[in-house]
C-alpha cells in the first residue's frame, strides 16, 4: 500500500506561491492543503492534523505570531516543519530538530528526507500499535480473571495504566501523576475521578477474591497481597508480572528459533 501523508503549505504573500513546490510535494506522496490566512492556518492544523507544515514567509524570518505553533507544549504537535527562504531565522528561538530552514533550490532534497522519515515513523507506530493491541488483550483477560468487572470505567483506566507502564519497560518513573492525567485526558474526565474509579474496581475484586477460582493459566494472583492493594501497588504489580512473563516467553521463543 502506498504511503501518503498530509501537509499544509502556508504562504504569507499569495503572489509568492510557487506551484512547482506543490507539485514536488505531490510527487513525494504529500497531499497538500494551501492556506494564506494565519488564523485559518491554526484552525486547519488542528482539524487536518498534518504530518508536514511548509511555511513560505515573505519577510524571511519567523514572526512572533508563529510562536503559537512552535512553542513547547502547543496543541499543534506537527512532526515536521519546513521554513522556506529564511535568512538567519532562529533569533534565539532554539527550535527543535524537526524544523528545517531550506532554500527553495534545496526544497526537494529535504522533502525526500522527510518523506523517508515519515514512512519510518509510520512503520514504527504500526509496530507499537500491534504491541499495544496484544498487551490490551492480555491485560483485559488478566483483570477479568482477577475478578474485576470488565464493563466498568475503573477497569478500563487500570488497563490503560498497565499498558502504558508495560510499553515503557516497567520503569518505576513512568508511574506518576502525569499517567493519571494522561488517562483522564483520553477519557475526558479528571485525574481524581480516574483514581476513585480504579480504587472502587480494585476494592470490589479484593472483596470477592476468595470466591474467584484461580485459572490454570493465570499469571497474576491477588493471593500475593496480604491486604487490599492501593491502585499504584496493584497496577505496577500486574504490569511487572505480565512484562516479565512476556519477556521470558520471548527469550524461550528466540532460543527455539536459534536452535533450528
Amino acid at each position: 500500500m502506498e504511503n501518503r501523508f498530509n501537509g499544509i503549505f502556508f504562504v504569507e504573500d499569495s503572489a509568492n506561491f510557487d506551484g512547482e513546490l506543490k507539485s514536488i510535494c505531490l510527487h513525494n506522496n504529500i497531499n497538500i492543503e494551501y492556506e494564506i490566512d494565519f488564523e485559518k492556518l491554526l484552525s486547519k492544523i488542528l482539524s487536518y492534523r498534518p504530518e508536514l507544515l511548509i511555511l513560505s514567509l515573505k519577510d524571511y524570518r519567523v514572526n512572533s505570531k508563529f510562536l503559537q505553533i512552535f512553542k513547547e507544549g502547543s496543541p499543534f504537535n506537527i512532526p515536521f516543519v519546513l521554513i522556506i527562504g529564511a535568512i538567519n531565522p532562529d533569533f534565539g528561538l532554539n527550535l527543535p530538530n524537526n524544523y528545517f530552514y531550506v532554500k527553495t533550490e534545496n526544497f526537494e532534497k529535504y522533502l525526500k528526507e522527510i518523506t523517508f522519515k515519515l514512512i519510518e515513523n509510520k512503520q514504527k507506530m504500526q509496530i507499537l500499535q500491534n504491541v499495544r493491541t496484544n498487551f490490551n488483550e492480555q491485560i483485559y483477560s488478566t483483570l477479568v480473571d482477577l475478578g474485576l468487572n470488565a464493563s466498568t470505567n475503573g477497569t478500563n483506566f487500570i488497563k490503560e495504566c498497565i499498558n502504558e507502564i508495560m510499553l515503557n519497560n516497567c520503569k518505576p518513573s513512568i508511574f506518576s501523576n502525569s499517567l493519571y492525567e494522561q488517562v483522564a485526558f483520553n477519557y475526558k474526565t479528571t485525574p481524581a475521578s480516574v483514581a476513585r474509579c480504579m480504587k472502587v474496581a480494585i476494592d470490589s475484586a479484593w472483596k470477592k477474591k476468595d470466591k474467584v477460582a484461580s485459572k490454570p493459566h493465570s499469571i497474576v494472583s491477588l493471593d500475593e497481597f496480604i491486604h487490599c492493594p492501593t491502585a499504584k501497588e496493584f497496577i505496577y504489580f500486574v504490569a511487572n508480572k505480565l512484562y516479565n512473563y512476556n519477556r521470558e516467553q520471548n527469550v524461550k521463543k528466540l532460543a527455539v528459533e536459534n536452535s533450528r
